[in-house]
């Protein structure tokens, strides 16, 4: 993805948050005009090794939570507010059923944000998506180096029967947001909220 951020977020010390992987009082849910993905990659598997058999696709990928100078803008100043892990799974051919067993959101050099450990069965359904709580990144603000990544596992009974697990997929690392929001927060004060919200807008989601 391309993008200069001129606004956020995100430093991290290297530690599971618990108290911080909560919903912020505008909880987006599952998607909506304010989330922005980043780090997006897929992969696609064959069963034993022969597309003819089977085949299976899954994504993974952080989720932003970015309003811009609108209602669920908490504080009015088009900042990105919270991030979580997304993860998807895809039946393409040949699939009985998949199951994701857990979306964990972590951050380089280390540390794990939060975790969704409830096991997604898809049933007859044909793509399941899993996410982990949101976590607020304010708080972070600070560290040099703060890259996000998700990471999906996942299990697949295919067609014959056989069962493969412990599928798995890391997404690409995310923009480096640290340091943008501590070294520009008082050249953004020299702007109006409709050109924060311009540049937010042709930056990011261009």
């Amino acid at each position: 993805m391309k993008r200069k951020l001129l606004i956020l977020v995100l430093a991290l010390s290297a530690v599971v948050v618990p108290a911080s992987a909560q919903a912020s009082p505008s909880d987006p849910g599952a998607s909506g005009p304010d989330i922005t993905q980043d780090g997006w990659t897929e992969k696609t598997w064959a069963h034993l090794g022969n597309w003819t058999k089977g085949e299976v696709s899954a994504e993974s990928w952080t989720d932003l939570n970015w309003p811009c100078l609108g209602t669920t803008d908490n504080d009015q100043d088009c900042k990105i507010e919270d991030v979580r892990g997304h993860g998807l799974v895809r039946k393409v051919s040949k699939v009985t059923r998949t199951e994701i067993d857990f979306t964990r959101l972590g951050r380089y050099p280390a540390g794990t944000l939060a975790v969704n450990n409830t096991n997604l069965n898809s049933g007859t359904l044909p793509v399941i998506e899993h996410r982990t709580p949101w976590v607020q990144v304010a708080q972070f603000c600070g560290a040099q180096d703060v890259r996000t990544w998700n990471r999906v596992t996942f299990a697949v009974r295919w067609s014959d029967g056989r069962l493969t697990k412990g599928l798995s997929l890391l997404s690409d690392p995310t923009d480096n947001w640290a340091g943008t929001i501590c070294q520009d927060a008082a050249a953004l004060t020299d702007m109006t909220p409709a050109e924060r919200k311009a540049a937010r807008d042709q930056l990011v989601r261009a």
